[in-house]
């Protein structure tokens, strides 16, 4: 099982890191860092699963949605979270 942590602690925690390299640096690292963190589906997002919907593009094809957010795209092979909302679809085994 994974460890839980807050989002907030986590980037109070790397802002107070030291500055080790020069504060120029270390500035842009941290900011990339707290950005990335910021951007990450939380862990308590929905459940979704993936719709078979008639393609738009190709009159013969299917596309599948996301049921939480309606995103659609032409194939969910390998995604275990949808791209947009970040839902985690039904089925998706943990890593």
């Amino acid at each position: 099982m994974s460890d839980l942590i807050r989002r907030e602690d986590a980037i109070r925690a790397i802002e107070e890191l030291p500055n080790a390299y020069n504060g120029w640096s270390d500035a842009y690292d941290k900011a990339y860092i707290i950005g990335t963190l910021e951007e990450v589906p939380s862990a308590d997002r929905p459940q979704g699963e993936w719709k078979s919907v008639k393609a738009s593009i190709y009159p013969y094809g299917y596309d599948v949605e996301c049921s939480v957010c309606g995103h659609r795209m032409g194939s969910s092979f390998g995604y275990k979270f949808c791209p947009q909302c970040g839902a985690r679809m039904k089925g998706a085994d943990d890593d």
